[in-house]
């Protein structure tokens, strides 16, 4: 692939190549960033590939007034990851129910660079899946406008994802977390679905978190994490009432703890 991409570069002016060591996705994307010089930016996976209209769809020269444009994929599993034809405000994009499937791919948005490099914004290294939608909503906190289109250019090869992504809570919290500070700025109400989607997963995740901790420190902390959680999503958790309602009042945690340690052992934890 590498000879390939210099023989092109060879080829054409336009095409700039650079060589790096294997860091992961985020640090390439890192990488070519900082190296960017033009207008808008997007992505491409090595897995993938792309139809002559993907770059064609984005439809730059109607771009003015608008920070994030996006469009749709197609893929080798047949489902349906098609978004519709919309123009409006950043956190409106964010409520629209189809959208939900779509939101991260960067390979099928494009993004002003001077709203990435002005703010300085990096895909984060630590996180290795829906490490794109956390980059997203960062972005999306300096957005104005965006556009999107229901139209197809980008083929995508669907992965086992629990091969190729293993369980990993801290990264999964790390995840979470770091949405959810995205969403509180950008305004999104609790019955959003994106928001409730990402809330239930955060939920489960950290009760994993503290399944797996010992008695004391880790599970105290795991507490005081849900109780960060209970301040916005509060009355839309699934948690039992009791719990949920110590974890936001008794400041000490010793309760909450206990209460959600007999609640684990009474309901078995399903994954959302």
């Amino acid at each position: 692939s590498g000879n390939i991409c210099d023989r092109y570069g060879a080829q054409d002016s336009r095409i700039k190549v650079f060589h790096k060591q294997n860091g992961g996705s985020s640090s390439a994307r890192n990488y070519g960033i900082e190296r960017a010089s033009g207008e808008w930016i997007t992505f491409c996976d090595a897995d993938d590939y792309v139809f002559e209209n993907w770059l064609e769809n984005y439809e730059l020269s109607k771009s003015e007034g608008f920070d994030l444009i996006c469009q749709s994929f197609v893929t080798d599993d047949n489902c349906d990851y098609g978004t519709i034809d919309f123009q409006g405000e950043a956190n409106e994009y964010i409520r629209l129910n189809n959208i939900i499937n779509v939101f991260g791919y960067t390979w099928v948005k494009a993004l002003r660079r001077d709203i990435i490099v002005d703010n300085d914004l990096q895909f984060n290294a630590k996180i290795r899946f829906r490490e794109d939608v956390d980059f997203l909503l960062r972005y999306l906190i300096h957005c104005k406008r965006v556009r999107s289109t229901g139209k197809k250019g980008y083929f995508y090869y669907v992965p086992n994802l629990f091969k190729k992504y293993p369980i990993n809570l801290a990264e999964s919290i790390e995840f979470y977390r770091n949405s959810f500070k995205s969403l509180d700025i950008l305004n999104i109400d609790r019955q959003t679905d994106f928001r409730i989607k990402l809330r239930k997963g955060y939920e489960y995740a950290l009760t994993m978190r503290f399944i797996e901790s010992h008695f004391g420190r880790e599970k105290l902390h795991c507490v005081k994490e849900f109780r960060e959680l209970m301040k916005s999503d509060y009355h839309s958790s699934d948690i039992f009432p009791i719990t949920k309602f110590l974890f936001r009042h008794d400041k000490t945690g010793m309760l909450g703890m206990i209460f959600f340690e007999l609640q684990c052992r009474i309901k078995k934890t399903h994954k959302p």
